[in-house]
């Protein structure tokens, strides 16, 4: 008896093509979500300058103002014209234009899928700009484009419209003592050491307690890092690569991270 057999890849076999799409999802905007506030008020890292956005214009000019740094007048002596002037420090930014897009085909392109290629293009559109704008501020935060290949920008980039990157001053603090960074090596690890030094060349800037060259008023004019709101609190912010993180924590070396987990489990039984 003779019997009917629909083989595997036959051309009469349905095949049901699901409307799932699984898509690779980009690290979300790290800088915009956390650190970033508009306006001269915003106690953030990043303060965005919003002066263009309604008015003509390509360069906003913003000013720094400066601590006074006069000695007190005493006693019945005599304040006019022994006021102190204010100091201010000028910088600039050029704004430009950044656009991207995706070609999602036409409509019969569109029309011969059953995945919705105009949305996944506005949530891929989405991913990139994202990191576009987190790739920015970690090279201007860095002063350099750096040596990663995952990034979107060229090895090549030197910044953004007429906005040159800047290197950090001879002040950076170079791990494990190192006086450049070629002179890092894989052996440098992140330490409590780097950390604790961040916060107390933090906390004492500023002033005449900062670094720098002080004038002969002994008085160095370097601007004080500002800490930012928290919860409520004023705090100083450090920012690692989740390997400076991992270094830190799984380090072995007497007085560190694992140390001072044990002794804190020990008083606190937990």
């Amino acid at each position: 008896m003779a019997r009917t057999i629909v083989g595997l890849n036959d051309p009469k076999a349905v095949k049901k093509y699901s409307a799932f799409l699984a898509v690779d999802v980009a690290k979300k905007s790290y800088w915009s979500r956390k650190f970033m506030g508009k306006g001269e008020e915003a106690s953030m890292p990043i303060q965005q300058l919003v002066d263009l956005e309604t008015d003509a214009g390509e360069y906003i000019s913003f000013d720094l103002s400066m601590q006074l740094k006069m000695q007190p007048v005493e006693g019945d002596d005599v304040l006019e014209n022994k006021e102190e002037d204010l100091k201010f420090y000028t910088d600039g930014i050029y704004i430009d234009q950044m656009r991207g897009g995706v070609n999602a085909g036409g409509r019969m392109t569109r029309k011969r899928t059953i995945h919705s290629l105009r949305k996944t293009a506005r949530r891929r559109s989405s991913d990139w700009w994202q990191r576009a704008f987190d790739e920015l501020i970690f090279m201007y935060g860095s002063g350099a484009r750096g040596a990663n290949a995952d990034y979107i920008y060229p090895t090549s980039y030197t910044g953004f419209a007429n906005n040159p990157l800047s290197a950090p001053d001879s002040e950076h603090i170079q791990l494990a003592g190192n006086s450049t960074l070629a002179d890092i090596a894989a052996t440098d690890k992140m330490q409590l050491t780097e950390i604790d030094k961040a916060i107390a060349i933090a906390t004492t800037m500023g002033g005449g307690s900062g670094g720098g060259a002080a004038g002969s008023d002994g008085n160095t004019q370097t601007p004080k890092i500002q800490p930012i709101m928290i919860n409520g609190e004023r705090h100083f912010c450090l920012l690692m690569h989740p390997y400076q993180i991992f270094d830190l924590r799984t380090s072995t070396v007497a007085g560190q991270w694992l140390d001072i987990q044990k002794a804190a489990a020990a008083a606190e039984g937990r």
